[in-house]
C-alpha cells in the first residue's frame, strides 16, 4: 500500500485524478530528458512571485510554449474562509 496521500488540487472542484509522488518523479525525469526543465537557471523568486494569486497564480510549464494558471471559473466568487478568489473569464 502506498504510504503517501495522493495530491489533492487546491480548487473547490471535484477531484478527478490521483497524483502520486512517483508520478511527479517520472514527470520530472521525462521533462529533464526532453529539456523541458532547466534546473540550473530556475528562478525561485520569480516563481514565487508568479505563484501568488494576486499576480496571476500562473506558471510557465514549457518555456515559451505553455502556461498553466488557476481559473477561470464560470463566475467570480470570494471564499471568505480561505481567502481565495475565483476569477471569471471576463477578469482575464
Amino acid at each position: 500500500k502506498n504510504p503517501f496521500v495522493p495530491f489533492r488540487d487546491a480548487s473547490f472542484d471535484t477531484e478527478t485524478f490521483n497524483l502520486e509522488p512517483i508520478d511527479v518523479v517520472r514527470g520530472t525525469v521525462k521533462a529533464l530528458r526532453y529539456n523541458l526543465m532547466d534546473l540550473k537557471n530556475f528562478d525561485m523568486e520569480w516563481w514565487s512571485y508568479c505563484d501568488h494569486p494576486a499576480t496571476g497564480d500562473l506558471h510557465e510549464m514549457v518555456t515559451g510554449k505553455f502556461i498553466a494558471f488557476k481559473g477561470p471559473k464560470k463566475e467570480g466568487k470570494y471564499h471568505r474562509a480561505s481567502g481565495v478568489m475565483d476569477l471569471s473569464p471576463s477578469h482575464y
